[in-house]
């Protein structure tokens, strides 16, 4: 729901291909600049600087000098992204490691600070308990996610069905807010469900499914016909994560209640690929 309606799709030869819309582009400011004259030419600070395999051609001193010098032109909150074989570890400057080749200087936030500036930040709400339904064929699945819900008091599992016919019968009679909505299913998967039943009116949709190459390119297809957002189906080892990551998910496709805009085709994009 983020993406949608913020890019320009490309047309004919370039179908696959998208751009960015000018209103949110214009926001963002992109500069490519020499390394070793950062410090003089280079005046604002930016929110990422990437440096992707451009250390390597470098002696270590000047290495050095060049991370240095690029301190004082990024945010506290901001990073600085190498490639993954370029390791600052051993240069000599106190940098924190976010993740594989993400830094972030010690004179910003931690990860843990960070994390911590963002949970303070209000949430999406809702005034009552959204009413849930789940759809999927996997009795151990439905376990899974009916334990999710069961034990959250912001959502109400008000039942379940185990292919697209039955989820057709059940909204008839049972009012829903959101769902949770499997891919492969007997009688009528997901595809066929929502291609045939999804409106402005139906509740929204997260796609729960597996993480296959087959799963995905189904969600994207489902995403196309009105389904919100994806995740990958919980397990007993990643149960907290996938858990937490659903329920914001649903939360977020409930809020934010906006009709969902198609990407429009620019005109111009066709000659410039």
């Amino acid at each position: 729901m983020y993406i949608s309606g913020n890019w320009q799709r490309g047309i004919g030869k370039i179908d696959q291909y998208v751009r960015i819309k000018d209103e949110l582009r214009y926001h963002c400011y992109f500069r490519q600049v020499n390394l070793l004259e950062v410090e003089n030419i280079v005046k604002q600070k930016f929110d990422v600087i990437i440096c992707k395999n451009a250390f390597i051609y470098f002696e270590k001193s000047t290495v050095r000098k060049i991370v240095k010098s690029l301190e004082n032109k990024i945010f506290n909150t901001g990073y600085l992204i190498t490639g993954v074989s370029e390791s600052l570890s051993s240069i000599g400057i106190n940098l924190r490691s976010i993740g594989p080749s993400v830094y972030q200087y010690a004179s910003g936030r931690s990860k843990s600070e960070y994390i911590e500036a963002l949970n303070d930040k209000p949430k999406p709400t809702q005034s009552s308990p959204l009413r849930v339904l789940v759809v999927d064929d996997s009795p151990s699945i439905v376990k899974l996610l009916t334990k999710i819900f069961k034990e959250d008091p912001g959502f109400d599992l008000v039942g379940t069905a185990q292919n697209g016919l039955e989820a057709e019968a059940f909204l008839r009679t049972h009012k829903v807010d959101v769902m949770t909505l499997d891919i492969h299913m007997p009688e009528m998967n997901g595809v066929e469900y929502l291609k045939k039943n999804f409106s402005p009116t139906h509740p929204k949709v997260i796609v729960v499914s597996s993480a296959s190459r087959e799963d995905l390119q189904f969600s994207k297809k489902m995403m196309t016909y009105g389904a919100s957002d994806f995740v990958e189906k919980p397990t007993l080892s990643n149960f907290k994560n996938v858990a937490n990551e659903i329920k914001s998910k649903l939360i977020t496709s409930f809020v934010n209640n906006d009709k969902v805009t198609n990407d429009s085709v620019h005109k111009d994009f066709e000659n410039s690929l």
